[in-house]
């Protein structure tokens, strides 16, 4: 799986776009970013989870072998899904966060 390094702090606009740092730019490189980003809620946490696209169909594979029919792994799946949001950075290398997104991770713009 594709992991990203780095705590990067930003913020976001009245419209609810945020700025992708320079150093995550580089790590993913034209390519990366060229894909778009699945974003998601924490599992765990109220906060945000951005995934590279090739990162999260990784990851949406290995979830699609769980047994959908066994009560805890339908709720697992039903909240690991739940929200999971494409996004594009646009051509100032901004993200768009949806609104319902904002709201789970008490956000404020």
């Amino acid at each position: 799986m594709f992991n990203l390094l780095g705590e990067y702090h930003a913020k976001m606009d009245a419209k609810g776009r945020v700025q992708l740092p320079g150093a995550l730019k580089k790590q993913l490189g034209e390519q990366g970013l060229a894909d778009g980003f699945v974003l998601n809620r924490d599992v765990f946490e109220k906060c945000l989870v951005l995934y590279p696209t090739s990162a999260w169909q990784k990851l949406s594979a290995q979830m699609g072998k769980l047994n959908n029919f066994v009560r805890k792994n339908a709720i697992f799946l039903r909240r690991f899904n739940a929200g999971a949001t494409p996004v594009e950075p646009d051509a100032s290398g901004r993200i768009n966060l949806p609104n319902p997104l904002i709201a789970y991770a008490e956000l404020s713009k």
